[in-house]
């Protein structure tokens, strides 16, 4: 028990944790009423001081507390919208496609092997990832935009998405380019854009095929596990509809 004129908040707490031990380890709860009034007297003391404690914290954060009421109310709708525009938003059915600029045929030498490889792989529908890699020049750029424009052709039945991640090195970089790709186009972009992304592939109702071109500047950050964790997400919310096709110098 702490000694009577220590009134701080650790010395009230023990205080009411030995009377609670004294009565819990009693053979019997008979107690004469002097014995009642003093113990009462000595607990309800220390309550009364662990009160004020409490509330003296409170009152204190009143100090910095809004006193709009409007606030909260404004934030309670705000979230409620964003509720229902998830509840009614509707399906994608009709994606429109964002291409490069097609490399003339005559332009192109010795890597049609590669871009029926890529595409069977693709339209394979199994496959999550198809990774071109090779040093500089070997290109992997040519073959991704080969690529792209084969699977838009109609008997394809694919939207093609093609991101340039050149000199990107961020998560959020990627994730801006990748939802510039998907046709909308924001004054603001979205403050979470790993979520857009997320809430986007669950409304996709077509195939879908990203191109994520140059990606060894995320692949080679810090956030290289945000970016791979995202397009895991992706093609999982989207129910296997979103492949994607990445270039790099590595493999991943």
């Amino acid at each position: 028990m702490p000694v009577e004129d220590d009134e701080s908040l650790e010395a009230n707490i023990t205080r009411i944790k030995c009377f609670r031990n004294e009565l819990c380890h009693s053979g019997s709860t008979g107690i004469s009423n002097g014995e009642f009034e003093d113990k009462w007297n000595k607990i309800s003391s220390a309550l009364e001081a662990i009160e004020i404690h409490v509330c003296g914290h409170k009152i204190q954060g009143l100090k910095n507390d809004s006193i709009d009421h409007e606030t909260r109310r404004a934030v309670e709708d705000q979230v409620e919208q964003w509720r229902k525009e998830q509840e009614e938003a509707e399906p994608i059915t009709d994606l429109c496609s964002f291409l490069p600029d097609k490399i003339l045929d005559e332009r192109m030498f010795g890597r049609s092997q590669e871009v029926q490889q890529v595409k069977e792989h693709v339209q394979n529908g199994t496959v999550s990832v198809v990774v071109i890699t090779g040093g500089p020049g070997f290109g992997k750029t040519t073959v991704a935009k080969a690529v792209a424009h084969e699977l838009v052709k109609p008997d394809n039945r694919k939207a093609v998405l093609f991101c340039s991640l050149l000199s990107k090195k961020t998560f959020n970089e990627v994730a801006t380019e990748m939802i510039h790709s998907c046709g909308k186009i924001y004054t603001e972009l979205p403050e979470n854009p790993d979520q857009w992304l997320k809430d986007w592939s669950k409304q996709v109702q077509t195939q879908v095929m990203f191109v994520l071109d140059n990606a060894d500047g995320v692949l080679e950050s810090e956030d290289r596990n945000s970016f791979l964790t995202t397009l895991g997400a992706i093609r999982k919310l989207s129910k296997q509809k979103v492949t994607f096709v990445i270039t790099s110098r590595k493999t991943l």
